[in-house]
Parts: structure tokens; C-alpha cells; sequence
């Protein structure tokens, strides 16, 4: 007769996985740095980037739109 185990679980599933990684492998073990603080002159770049691809976004409808209307 088989014993009655309950099914396995998450926590067997990360016991399994802590045992089958290297130590410098397991995220939990690691050190997270987080974000770099922006210069201002960063921050101003990454705005214009975002008003550029706002711009070719709207550039491209209108002519998606023109070519739809065709020939006048």
C-alpha cells in the first residue's frame, strides 16, 4: 500500500531549486542596487526623445491616412 504524501507543494519546488543552483546563482542572495540617479541634462534627453517618437507617431497616421484617402 502507498503512503499518502500530499502532493508536492511551492516550497518543495524551491528547496528542489536552492539545492540544484550554485550559491552566486540564487536572486534571493543577491545585492540589488536599484536606480542611478539622471543629470539634468539626461532627464531633458529623454524628453525629447519621447516628444520625437510622439511626433513620427503622428507623422506616420497622417500619412497612413492621406494614402487611404487617395488621390485627390
Amino acid at each position: 500500500m502507498a503512503e499518502d504524501k500530499p502532493p508536492p507543494g511551492p516550497a518543495d519546488g524551491e528547496i528542489w531549486a536552492r539545492e540544484a543552483l550554485e550559491p552566486d546563482q540564487i536572486a534571493a542572495g543577491k545585492h540589488r542596487y536599484g536606480l542611478a540617479p539622471l543629470s539634468r541634462g539626461k532627464i531633458v534627453l529623454l524628453w525629447a526623445l519621447r516628444v520625437y517618437v510622439l511626433l513620427m507617431i503622428a507623422l506616420i497616421v497622417y500619412q497612413i491616412c492621406q494614402a487611404m484617402r487617395g488621390p485627390r
